[in-house]
């Protein structure tokens, strides 16, 4: 069974760069929108990383299902 967590911490890092990019369409200082880059950036990782955890973790069952069938 896939793991909640993973599956919620993906969804929840893309709701939060949509949020970021959303604010980042007003920003006109150069500063502040640097800072909200390197955050959309740090959340890109987060929902990247959630769902290579889901992805090994569907390897593996995989590997299991494939493994009581023989």
């Amino acid at each position: 069974m896939p793991d909640m967590s993973a599956i919620a911490a993906a969804f929840s890092s893309l709701k939060a760069m949509k949020d970021i990019a959303e604010a980042m369409i007003g920003l006109r200082d150069i500063a502040a929108f640097r800072e909200r880059q390197i955050e959309f950036q740090g959340k890109i990782i987060d929902a990247n990383s959630a769902l290579s955890a889901l992805q090994d973790e569907r390897t593996t069952l995989i590997e299991t299902i494939r493994e009581h069938e023989e």
